[in-house]
């Protein structure tokens, strides 16, 4: 039999030693480090309020201010392009012009913001600047991200609402267009929940006095990483702690401070508080999150209650009331209606929360469907906005630096853009409305194959037609100085009418490049058609048109449906061929007059607008009535009439567009001739 190693035994004994040591060793790290191991950011940001910042109207929009914890480059320059802001809609991320100025000196850096009014809050509400790296100073490796909320930077509750010199704003901007049930209020979180102090004022051993010993728990919300304590500048006392896994926030211990002695009193308004003893110096808190974003600050001093006895008992030490259980509804979204309808719930709200704070309760609401615009950046902004359908250009040209796609309904109103306009791209059916805007540049014309476009008091230096639809493309007083070229892909029917024909109703220059039906009426001097070559080129011109000429380029065949009083280009064209438009199986003669746009509220509509027959010329003594098919061509419970030469709308529209365009006739028969009268009507919903 082998008897056993005693080398092998010692070998054993060694590993089980030093196994012991390791778990030993590994269980009080495990025991000292109770904090969890998160990145501290090199600096800090925060939101401050500017009176001389608006928006919409109200002072008090807000800047960034990030504080770093060394020098950063102090020329502005450095910065260019390099800075920027992002607005998180969907799963992307989309750069928006959102960044005014900055401003960096020694370790700060200050941002000013622009646009704010052209966000829209419907794609998303998370936005964050962005710093590209090597940006501040040489060694910044990575990319600084600053998060935000698009309410962080607008006027608070306390620009906004506390203010008494706002009221008139408030009827003006706000409660014009939104009810308090619509204004959101964006309650912060408390995020310091609860301190908690033990305090020792002369040390643990009895009989020996020795240095006061203080215990400091501070519970805080989970997006509190990192609290940094400030003891009246005193560096011994000051602490810039990690949050803990043992606790839901951080502890911190204190040697050498004093308390204040505090006992509970009922004062003669019944409220019970605190009457202590002494001054002492105050704790100042401040709750970061992981990104470096200060969170809150609170401050708070020291306080025991008072002892019975010489040896004091744990209540006598240990205090937790320093502050109350916040309530529910910080970090909660409510309405303006709810803080007004619940006293309870405002009186809690401005209770708990700081008063210096009260600037970070956010306020949103819609600023409704109307917007002005000053450049191009709000101009693009505006169209891509979910809730702007009627866009004013400013008193100055806006130039574009690439052509601009509209995709959506909408109205422009009195501008001049320099630049190219495309309206639509054909894939569905817009309406489209042009006032007094005056384009240096191409117009394109795509609203669908039912689409509606009306150009009104408008110019263009050249336009194409893509689209319109038989819902028509209307020219009122619209100049194209190059003129018009129809390439459109599906039937079009154009209507111009004119307000002075002397100074815009003499000439259109129309290039024809398409197969598709063109339609073409109203009033007009002279249509001057230029045909490319091709097959089957092909327009209609109706009577009000009051001849057809050809531009010297034509060169293609061209087949021409016109009204009897449409004059034709003598010699005709031999690649032209005409005929006339059939009458109608009612075996009238018609004779058709065009009133041009008339358009209104739906006000101004239930009133009546006037219509001066006799400018059209007809025999005296006919009697016009709104023909049966159009009487009701506004749907719902609208009806069109026409009497004591108004012309009336009642009821209400069922649309919900804020621009709704329909041809109205009126007739009159007079022997075995029909006059009919034709007329835009257009409607702007109240």
């Amino acid at each position: 039999m082998k008897r056993k190693s005693k080398t092998g035994k010692i070998s054993i004994l060694l590993s089980m030693l030093c196994l012991v040591v390791l778990v030993s060793v590994s269980s009080v790290n495990a025991a000292i480090s109770s904090t969890l191991s998160t990145e501290k950011k090199p600096y800090q940001y925060d939101f401050f309020s500017d009176v001389t910042l608006k928006y919409n109207g109200f002072s008090g929009a807000k800047k960034l201010a990030i504080t770093f914890d060394k020098l950063i480059k102090s020329d502005a320059g450095a910065y260019d392009g390099k800075v920027t802001v992002y607005q998180k809609q969907g799963n992307a991320w989309v750069a928006l012009p959102l960044v005014e100025s900055i401003t960096p000196s020694n370790k700060n850096f200050i941002v000013t913001f622009k646009n704010l009014e052209f966000i829209d809050a419907s794609k998303g509400l998370d936005l964050e600047l962005r710093v590209e790296k090597e940006t501040f100073y040489f060694d910044q490796t990575s990319d600084y991200v600053f998060p935000f909320k698009i309410y962080d930077v607008l006027p608070s509750f306390h620009s906004v609402f506390a203010t008494s010199s706002n009221m008139k704003l408030i009827n003006e901007n706000i409660f014009n267009t939104n009810a308090p049930r619509d204004v959101k209020l964006y309650l912060p979180k408390l995020y310091v929940n609860k301190i908690e102090t033990i305090h020792r004022a002369d040390g643990m051993v009895q009989n020996l006095k020795s240095s006061h010993l203080t215990n400091i728990d501070i519970l805080t919300d989970e997006e509190a990483t990192r609290l940094k304590v400030d003891f009246n500048g005193d560096a011994q006392h000051n602490r810039d702690l990690d949050r803990r896994t043992d606790l839901k926030g951080f502890s911190m211990g204190q040697a050498g401070i004093d308390a204040t002695v505090c006992d509970k009193q009922t004062g003669a308004d019944g409220q019970v508080e605190d009457h202590c003893d002494r001054v002492v110096d105050d704790f100042t808190l401040t709750a970061f999150d992981l990104h470096g974003r200060r969170l809150a600050e609170r401050t708070f001093k020291v306080k025991i209650n008072p002892s019975k006895s010489d040896t004091p008992s744990k209540n006598d030490i240990l205090k937790n009331d320093y502050i109350k259980t916040p309530d529910k509804a910080f970090g909660q979204v409510k309405s303006l209606y709810d803080l007004t309808a619940d006293p309870k719930l405002s009186k809690t709200v401005f209770e708990q929360l700081p008063v210096r704070e009260y600037d970070r309760i956010g306020v949103m609401y819609s600023l409704g469907r109307s917007i002005q615009v000053k450049n191009e950046e709000q101009l693009r902004m505006a169209i891509a906005h979910s809730d702007f359908t009627t866009i004013t250009l400013g008193d100055h040209p806006i130039v574009l630096s690439s052509p601009l796609r509209i995709g959506k309904n909408i109205s422009l109103f009195n501008g001049k853009i320099k630049g190219d306009i495309i309206l639509g791209d054909g894939s569905r059916n817009y309406m489209f409305r042009l006032k007094n805007v005056d384009i240096e540049g191409e117009l394109e014309i795509h609203a669908g194959v039912e689409g509606t476009v009306i150009l009104d008091s408008s110019s263009a230096k050249s336009t194409v037609i893509r689209s319109g639809g038989i819902h028509s493309i209307h020219l009122n007083d619209y100049t194209s100085v190059q003129g018009i070229t129809m390439r459109n892909t599906s039937p079009v029917r154009l209507v111009t009418t004119y307000t002075d024909r002397t100074k815009y109703g003499k000439l259109i220059k129309m290039t024809i490049d398409t197969e598709q039906e063109i339609v073409l009426e109203g009033s007009l001097e002279e249509l001057k058609l230029n045909v490319t070559d091709g097959l089957n080129r092909k327009i209609t011109v109706k009577d009000g048109i009051d001849q057809i000429s050809r531009h010297a380029d034509s060169s293609g065949h061209l087949m021409i449906t016109r009204g009897t009083r449409v004059a034709l280009p003598t010699p005709l064209p031999l690649e032209w061929t005409t005929s006339d438009i059939t009458s109608e199986d009612s075996g009238y003669t018609e004779v058709v007059r065009n009133a041009g746009l008339m358009e209104s509220t739906m006000t101004v509509w239930n009133n009546g607008q006037a219509l001066d027959i006799k400018k059209f010329g007809f025999p005296e003594g006919l009697r016009f009535n709104v023909e049966s098919d159009d009487e009701s061509i506004f749907g719902g419970s609208t009806k069109i009439e026409f009497e004591d030469e108004k012309l009336r709308i009642i009821g209400e529209t069922l649309s919900e567009e804020d621009v709704i365009t329909r041809e109205v006739r009126l007739s009159a028969i007079q022997g075995s001739s029909k006059y009919m009268i034709k007329i835009q009507v257009t409607i702007l919903q109240n």
